[in-house]
């Protein structure tokens, strides 16, 4: 078990002193358990990834990645498959919404019509995320709802356009 996890997304560097990287949440004791606490600490400011799951791009693209910590060791976790062997078995509604959003889904759990977790009796769970984008004609915002079994296996159930894009799309978007 780690001692903290971190979901940070990469970011496009101004400066070669920027950060390569935002947190975006954390939990646990940053390097807990390690030896010298400090170096580790340090080390993890170090550690990036520049690639990840989940990527989208506006004037530049992000991903998308995990890191833990677990006493002297620091893992990345840049893939949906690595995310998965992290994750184990989808065992809590945590672990079911972050896996839906590495498969490039959006999850917003204070709209309700936007997105929601339930778990089921036999263990699975019922995620309701979004796909897509409205920005102009021949996009759509899309509410989809996904089945995650405990194992990890992700199976749309349904599928609903919330709001279709109108007008003229700016130069370089391509619907």
């Amino acid at each position: 078990m780690p001692d903290s996890i971190a979901l940070r997304r990469t970011v496009a560097r101004v400066a070669p002193s920027d950060s390569p990287f935002i947190t975006v949440s954390e939990a646990g004791e940053t390097c807990g358990r390690a030896t010298d606490v400090p170096l580790c600490q340090e080390y993890l400011k170090q550690t990036a990834s520049s690639r990840g799951f989940h990527r989208f791009c506006t004037e530049t693209c992000s991903e998308f990645y995990v890191v833990t910590t677990q006493g002297d060791d620091i893992h990345t976790y840049a893939t949906v498959n690595a995310l998965r062997v992290l994750l184990g078995d989808i065992d809590t509604a945590q672990d079911a919404t972050l896996l839906v959003y590495s498969l490039g889904y959006t999850y917003v759990p204070h709209k309700v019509e936007q997105g929601g977790v339930r778990a089921n009796p036999d263990g699975s769970f019922d995620v309701i995320a979004n796909q897509g984008f409205v920005s102009c004609e021949g996009t759509d915002l899309t509410q989809v709802v996904l089945h995650v079994e405990p194992a990890g296996d992700v199976e749309e159930r349904e599928r609903h356009v919330l709001k279709r894009g109108e007008g003229t799309c700016p130069v370089g978007v391509d619907p």
